[in-house]
């Protein structure tokens, strides 16, 4: 599938389903989203981690939204962390949003939004 995703990205829409295992790296034009367990590199204009979701790894990517549990390093332009959600780690953003009852323990370091 290719051309707009709804969240305005080109390249389609990668998935990882739930109880899916993968170790590896992902390099993907538009979304990525992990319902499954997921070990390793992504790189792309957005990754969700769903709340069946859990990674650990390192993710590049210009908007991140983790529901789900997330161990590693993320660099991102805007990173949603959602009420439910677990994030441990270190965080490069230029945008940042924790929503009441998500769990947190990681170092951030907010980048120049220019």
């Amino acid at each position: 599938m290719s051309g707009v995703d709804l969240d305005g990205t080109t390249g389609g829409r990668s998935v990882l389903a739930q109880r899916t295992n993968m170790r590896g790296e992902i390099d993907a034009p538009g979304s990525v989203e992990i319902g499954g367990t997921f070990d390793g590199r992504i790189k792309a204009d957005t990754v969700v981690v769903e709340a069946s979701g859990i990674m650990t790894g390192h993710v590049d990517a210009g908007r991140v939204t983790i529901r789900g549990h997330y161990t590693g390093e993320i660099v991102t332009d805007e990173l949603r962390i959602l009420s439910g959600a677990t994030v441990a780690g270190n965080v490069v953003t230029k945008r940042l949003l924790v929503e009441a009852g998500a769990n947190v323990d990681f170092s951030c370091r907010m980048a120049s939004a220019a």
